[in-house]
């Protein structure tokens, strides 16, 4: 499984994380090898700095800038894309285009929704 990582800092000083991942999903559900219209997909996890900090949050966490930061996947932050898993170029604009969302605070259900069009149509 590959993966690619880049973080954002929404307008209200809340970091947040976009991960793209492969997990094996096409067109149809489950990437189906053997269909030759079917492609393994990207897949988008937003994660949101928790703004508690429980005794646990040393288990759930990493070091981003020099702090420990704790994560959450808010409801509805994560989707599968319409990118192909090998399509290099999409994913860093994937990835540019979920970091500007966070940066001007479209982080809601819709927006991420709209977030999971991206990538190619097929004809």
């Amino acid at each position: 499984m590959s993966e690619d990582v880049r973080y954002a800092t929404d307008p209200d000083g809340i970091l947040w994380k976009a991960v793209l991942t492969e997990l094996g999903e096409g067109w149809n559900g489950e990437y189906n090898p053997d269909d030759p219209e079917d492609e393994e997909l990207v897949r988008f996890d937003m994660y949101r700095e928790r703004n508690e900090k429980d005794w646990w949050d040393a288990d759930h966490g990493e070091h981003v800038n020099g702090r420990f930061v704790s994560w959450y996947a808010p409801q509805d932050s994560s989707y599968c894309t319409a990118l192909p898993v090998g399509d290099k170029a999409g994913r860093s604009a994937l990835l540019a285009m979920l970091t500007q969302m966070v940066e001007t605070g479209d982080t809601g259900k819709r927006d991420w929704e709209q977030a999971s069009w991206f990538g190619h149509s097929r004809t």
